[in-house]
């Protein structure tokens, strides 16, 4: 199976919280499992569809300022649940970012693999 993945993945908690662009349910607060300049992944305690958008605020440890990003929800798994609940962890596709926000996600992921945060090129 070929990788096809560009962007180098680091494997670091990020606070990120969500909202489905076209629902007006409120937004939901998670903590990242990766991410990269081109997608995240994170839990949720909710099945989602693939192909779901998805407006994220995505907080990093090196500003103050959220990173702003649209984005759509391209794989989906199930794990095991917990206390009853069920437990999915959902790959998120970056499909609409600001320009500063894009130079801000490149700046974090140099930020964490100068702190020698693991990560994954595929």
């Amino acid at each position: 199976m070929e990788e096809k993945r560009k962007y180098i993945r680091i494997e670091a908690p990020v606070v990120v919280t969500y909202k489905m662009s076209d629902v007006s349910s409120g937004s939901k607060k998670t903590i990242t499992k990766d991410f990269s300049e081109g997608g995240i992944r994170f839990p949720v305690y909710e099945k989602l569809k693939i192909g779901t958008p998805l407006e994220l605020h995505i907080e990093t440890p090196f500003d103050t300022i959220p990173i702003f990003a649209v984005g759509q929800i391209v794989w989906t798994k199930a794990l095991s649940s917990k206390e009853g609940r069920e437990i999915y962890d959902v790959g998120v596709k970056f499909t609409r970012m600001q320009t500063f926000d894009k130079k801000r996600m490149a700046q974090t992921t140099r930020h964490f693999l100068s702190m020698g945060k693991k990560y994954r090129s595929g």
